[in-house]
């Protein structure tokens, strides 16, 4: 089998759920052949993999019309058996069998949480609803990354057949691990930091920070003690609230922002955390809570969406719309030793059966699905 994976977007939960997939197919399946496409500057150049793995450079961007005559053609060039999109951009006219990853249906529960407005969010919710609705009908197969996020597709498109849809849950890389503490020194030094409270994630609404921010403002208790808060997300020039509400508040000294930090740089980070606040309004996972149980660090998150069936009795789960439950339940967790050691203990027991390991293996499995019709086999 010839199996083609779209590497090109590599930014935020989509690239590092592509990356960590062809990383561990990479290393267990040694049978099959791989072809990856890349974009320019792809950090999959700076991998050491096998010889049953292909780089296909492309000169074509994601959300390009170019991508839907370009990509088709290496598709059929190559020979690819089964394509796999790792987002809801499938080619159109694709020459084989697809399966495609629906990460989350967030844009269709709420359009507000478009990166822009105006006529351009108008387009891409065209664009949005077109694609992702070609791609959940037309794939053979379909990957989803929690059971909560399965329902929500079989929810937007109850005639899509359940047998279609797969959970296959995202993991937590071998790297994440309670860093050494000459790192964990040399990252607080370098911030200036003592106690802090960490969040990671993205500037974007849907991620719910300025309720973080106005939650901190309120810990006089933290404040006090000179904790500070530390936003790794990278600078987006769209969302300007949440350094203007910084500002209003008056807590710049209190808030650091560490824009888009690299794996070396993050984990040392989480390491160092007294607490990750991530309380997103919408998630079907939620890996900075898997990555910061990893790092032996207690979570606050949202009690709704995937986080519950992520998170449930290993994080403080608190409503994402509520500021005041935010406040306390960063209180709680500051204040009481005994509460942190049972969230920290209880988010390792979470994840003792996420790996990327068993990820790529159920993987592999549902490409088998996908060409199965081939061969007359049922689906």
């Amino acid at each position: 089998m010839k199996i083609g994976i779209d590497a090109r977007i590599q930014r935020h939960g989509i690239g590092r759920y592509t990356r960590e997939l062809v990383i561990a197919l990479s290393k267990l399946d040694s049978s099959n052949e791989y072809v990856i496409y890349i974009n320019k500057n792809s950090i999959f150049t700076k991998l050491c993999l096998p010889d049953n793995f292909s780089l296909r450079k492309l000169r074509v961007s994601p959300y390009t019309v170019w991508e839907q005559f370009i990509l088709p053609y290496y598709i059929y060039k190559d020979g690819i058996d089964v394509f796999h999109a790792t987002s809801y951009l499938i080619p159109i006219m694709c020459p084989c069998p697809m399966v495609v990853t629906i990460h989350d249906l967030c844009l269709k529960v709420n359009p507000n949480w478009y990166s822009f407005g105006g006529f351009k969010r108008f387009l891409a919710k065209i664009y949005y609803e077109f694609m992702n609705t070609f791609a959940i009908n037309k794939a053979k197969q379909i990957i989803t990354v929690s059971n909560f996020a399965k329902k929500e597709i079989l929810e937007f498109y109850p005639n899509i057949p359940e047998k279609k849809i797969n959970v296959i849950y995202n993991a937590v890389s071998h790297k994440f691990s309670p860093a050494p503490l000459e790192q964990v020194k040399a990252v607080k030094k370098k911030y200036g930091l003592n106690k802090y409270v960490l969040f990671v994630g993205t500037f974007n609404p849907i991620k719910n920070l300025l309720s973080v921010i106005n939650a901190f403002s309120k810990c006089k208790y933290l404040l006090d003690k000179g904790y500070k808060l530390v936003i790794v997300a990278r600078k987006d020039s769209r969302f300007s609230e949440p350094e203007a509400l910084v500002n209003k508040l008056n807590i710049n000294n209190y808030v650091i922002f560490a824009d888009y930090l690299e794996e070396e740089s993050l984990i040392p980070l989480y390491s160092g955390a007294d607490m990750l606040v991530v309380p997103s309004f919408h998630e079907s996972f939620g890996l900075p809570v898997v990555e910061a149980f990893a790092c032996h660090v207690p979570v606050i998150t949202s009690n709704t969406t995937g986080l519950v069936e992520i998170a449930r009795e290993a994080a403080v789960m608190v409503s994402p719309d509520n500021i005041e439950e935010i406040k306390d339940a960063m209180l709680k967790v500051a204040m009481d030793r005994g509460l942190q050691r049972k969230l920290i203990s209880k988010g390792l027991f979470k994840i003792r059966n996420l790996s990327w390991e068993l990820s790529a293996r159920k993987t592999i499995e549902v490409y088998k699905l996908a060409i199965s019709h081939l061969k007359n086999e049922p689906i």
